[in-house]
């Protein structure tokens, strides 16, 4: 089954996706699981309430009295529920497709340009062994935790460097930017880099520029996003 192989023999995987159609299907499948379920497990163990408060009290855009009357209107509404599973759905389906659109770019000028087809399923079968570490990761976290209703539901891993900074008096830019420097992600952009590098028949360096160059194009569009709370 190709979704399991991309944990023992992920290289000939890679290889033979050129060739194979609908891969992705099952990987996807799993991976909007996995995120529904460590969703699920935050809203349980943090609390919807404290979530809610802590997205307020991060904009520094707004008076006391808006924080106030915003708390007060996201407590009532059913509605918030639905849209963070909503915002999980979005994700999970379209982050795939952005980088498989930006690593097409990169594809037209390797070796061998492969299909949009070949590079998405690349792109969803290296996110699922992410998806299974990180997902295992946070609810050992949230249940293991004696005060999980204190922990920041953005940064639960302290697998980069913003996770040992003071988030009140670092920069909101500079804050984005450590929370980038992440031991997880930079283990996922060389898988991604291996996997590109099989599928278009280049070099490992070149897959790993190509990754590279998305990767710090996202981390500027997160600082910068960062400074409009």
């Amino acid at each position: 089954m190709a979704t399991l192989e991309v944990f023992y023999e992920p290289g000939t995987l890679f290889a033979s996706l050129p060739n194979r159609r609908g891969v992705w299907v099952l990987p996807l499948i799993l991976s909007l699981v996995l995120s529904f379920f460590a969703t699920y497990a935050v809203l349980q163990k943090i609390g919807l309430d404290t979530i809610i408060r802590q997205q307020i009290e991060a904009r520094t855009n707004m008076t006391p009295d808006q924080k106030q009357q915003a708390m007060t209107n996201a407590e009532n509404s059913p509605a918030i529920t639905y849209i963070a599973y909503g915002e999980v759905v979005i994700a999970v389906l379209l982050l795939p497709l952005i980088v498989a659109g930006g690593l097409s770019i990169f594809g037209m000028m390797a070796p061998q340009q492969p299909k949009f087809g070949s590079t998405f399923s690349m792109v969803v079968l290296a996110y699922l062994p992410y998806a299974v570490v990180t997902t295992i990761m946070s609810v050992l976290v949230l249940y293991i935790s004696p005060g999980p209703s204190t922990l920041d539901y953005q940064n639960l891993l302290a697998t980069n460097v913003a996770a040992f900074m003071d988030k009140d008096t670092t920069g909101k830019a500079l804050y984005a930017f450590l929370g980038s420097i992440d031991i997880l992600s930079f283990i996922e952009i060389g898988f991604l880099a291996y996997g590109f590098s099989k599928i278009t028949r280049s070099s490992f360096f070149y897959g790993l520029v190509s990754v590279g160059c998305l990767w710090a194009l996202w981390v500027v569009v997160k600082m910068g996003l960062s400074l409009l709370q």
